[in-house]
């Protein structure tokens, strides 16, 4: 890529090459910003003239009325199922001192402040309120330069209610295929490797020693190298020698809560750098599809590639495909070309989530491709616009190395592109993860389509997919695998396409179908169908001394089960129950056009499939 100065803005423009065969999804304007100050300082602990008061069982009233008068407190609200009275004290009163004085009164059980309660996680990294892409709470104050909050919804991914449910887990690998990550100190004595390390070769007189350096901020960040992993210089330190990777990186996992820079989405998931593209962000399809595979046999969940290009390459789509068939979730841009025509390659392939970028207002940012094989958007930034006024251009935050600096040199930069949406995705998919290992690539694409945030038509539209990534509820759709209870199964499935019309049939009958209990909990046995009935209803299934799996299902053609018990909960582990199966096929059906296959599942307690 080529790239320019511009003034004194510290900007840089980027211009994506038209010949060459894989680049990255990112186009326009990098900003490098100035250190805020803490996001956190203007937080108070609680309300500063209010108590919450409860009165003991018995007291009159007329006592409490007195109470009140005697401390010249006013009644707001009452909680009044716990008998808890939120009070307003005279301003300038000392709480503490009030709440001491009315515990000592015989007809008060307890007084305390009224605590503010805040999300309860939200990073201590100083940039993060910056980060406007990640929660749409974040609202910077260039005035008084303090961390606000936003009344207007904006465009971010609502990463804190996410962060409350899980913050992803290291047994979950991201594999970045991108122009590598500054994850190292390295020193290459090969002089024939002796470059910049900016993205331009040069003479090193006097030196042999190829120096890289490791993004401060990504210093607690867990890394897997594979060997090999650099595909482009072929040795074992997928380094970044243009700034890209490390961008794109910081986004899925950065270093988080450490005091430094900026927040990840994912920040306890592990990465696999995989360096595909050269120190011009050029890269060719062969390397590419080589990276794919690398990372599928290597342990890899999730390829994040912002990276695209307009030719679609048959030996990449077939890199994607062995990639899902072994299931590893593919993610990659949609590109920056600003079409209708759809998203570039390797996105546009049906076995990739495709990811298109919106600006700080939620509207699709001017470059981003879209199309009819559009997935989801996620917010990649508009650095042209400064919308939410906080004095900088609305891009996507993270450290990276600019140009024409030493990558010893690493500042904080604004970027625009659908390389900036792509990571969003990636991290929200590896959060899912981390709560259920067992989650296919089509389970993840279908849990992030069902709860994007919708925007402009309803439904999906070909300008945002099904919608804005919404990680929050995301994660709260997921059910933790360790919730779920695995079983052995014998003689399943059943399928009952075959059955004639107009009869009852018991396939249980002589052969009971046995549910074994592995694991050492008490679990229920939930039965559930594959599949739809003979007029497309979703569910036809009902069980016997349990509710329906549709409350709306009408159907007089259903499954029954039972056990010798009459009751197919509370099963002990390790022990073996036989469940019987019956069918009823209404007249006037063909059993071939009953398409429905039942399955068993086991949770545990207290869970719902």
């Amino acid at each position: 890529m080529k790239k320019e100065w511009l003034l004194v803005l510290v900007i840089v423009f980027v211009v994506i090459a038209s010949l060459i065969s894989v680049y990255p999804a990112e186009v326009g304007e990098n900003i490098m910003v100035k250190e805020p100050k803490t996001t956190n300082e203007e937080k108070q602990d609680y309300a500063p003239n209010e108590v919450l008061v409860k009165f003991k069982e018995g007291v009159l009233s007329e006592k409490i009325e007195e109470i009140f008068n005697e401390f010249n407190l006013t009644k707001i609200s009452e909680i009044k199922k716990l008998k808890i009275n939120r009070l307003k004290v005279p301003s300038g009163t000392i709480i503490q001192e009030t709440i001491n004085r009315l515990e000592k009164n015989p007809s008060v059980e307890f007084a305390e402040p009224n605590y503010y309660v805040y999300t309860s996680f939200v990073p201590n990294d100083p940039f993060y309120c910056l980060q406007w892409h990640l929660d749409d709470s974040l609202k910077w104050d260039p005035v008084n330069e303090i961390c606000t909050t936003e009344s207007n919804p904006h465009g971010g991914i609502h990463m804190e209610s996410a962060w409350d449910v899980t913050t992803g887990n290291t047994s979950v690998m991201v594999a970045v295929l991108d122009t590598g990550v500054a994850y190292e100190r390295f020193s290459d004595p090969n002089p024939a490797n002796c470059y910049n390390r900016i993205g331009q070769l040069k003479k090193c007189p006097g030196s042999t020693i190829d120096e890289y350096y490791q993004a401060p901020d990504l210093a607690n960040t867990i890394f897997l190298i594979i060997t090999g992993s650099d595909l482009v210089n072929s040795d074992n330190h997928p380094n970044d020698d243009e700034s890209h990777g490390t961008h794109v990186t910081g986004t899925v996992a950065q270093s988080t809560n450490n005091n430094l820079g900026v927040a990840g989405v994912a920040f306890n998931t592990a990465v696999m750098p995989i360096k595909v593209l050269d120190a011009k962000g050029n890269g060719l399809s062969s390397v590419v599809g080589d990276g794919i595979l690398l990372a599928a046999d290597n342990g890899a969940k999730i390829i994040s590639m912002s990276l695209g290009s307009s030719s679609p390459s048959s030996t990449i789509e077939s890199a994607v495909n062995y990639a899902y068939n072994n299931g590893v979730t593919v993610i990659a841009a949609c590109g920056n070309g600003g079409s209708g025509g759809g998203c570039d390659y390797p996105a546009a392939f049906s076995n990739v989530i495709s990811v298109g970028a919106t600006q700080y207002d939620k509207t699709k940012a001017p470059y981003s491709n879209f199309g009819s094989n559009l997935d989801l958007v996620a917010p990649g930034g508009n650095t042209g616009v400064d919308q939410n006024g906080d004095g900088y251009a609305d891009g996507v935050l993270q450290q990276t190395f600019g140009s024409n600096v030493n990558t010893s040199d690493f500042a904080y930069w604004f970027f625009q592109g659908t390389s900036m949406a792509t990571p969003h995705v990636s991290g929200v998919a590896a959060l899912l993860l981390a709560l259920n290992s067992s989650l296919t690539p089509d389970d993840i694409r279908n849990i992030l389509t069902s709860t994007a945030d919708d925007l402009g038509a309803t439904g999906r539209d070909n300008t945002y997919g099904w919608g804005l990534v919404n990680a929050s509820a995301a994660v709260n759709n997921v059910i933790p695998s360790s919730d779920f209870i695995s079983i052995t199964l014998f003689d399943y499935p059943i399928d009952f396409s075959n059955k004639d019309p107009g009869t009852i049939d018991n396939p249980g009958i002589g052969n009971p179908h046995t549910v074994r209990i592995d694991p050492e909990s008490t679990v229920n046995v939930d039965l559930y169908q594959k599949g739809d009935d003979f007029s497309g209803n979703p569910s036809v299934l009902g069980i016997e001394n349990m509710s329906w799996l549709d409350s709306n299902n009408s159907l007089n053609s259903y499954v029954m089960s039972k056990n010798y018990n009459n009751n197919i909960s509370n099963i002990l582990p390790g022990t073996n129950v036989s469940v019987y199966y019956w069918l009823d096929i209404p007249q006037g059906q063909t059993g071939g056009d009953y398409n429905t296959t039942i399955f068993i599942k086991a949770v545990k307690i207290g869970t719902s499939p």
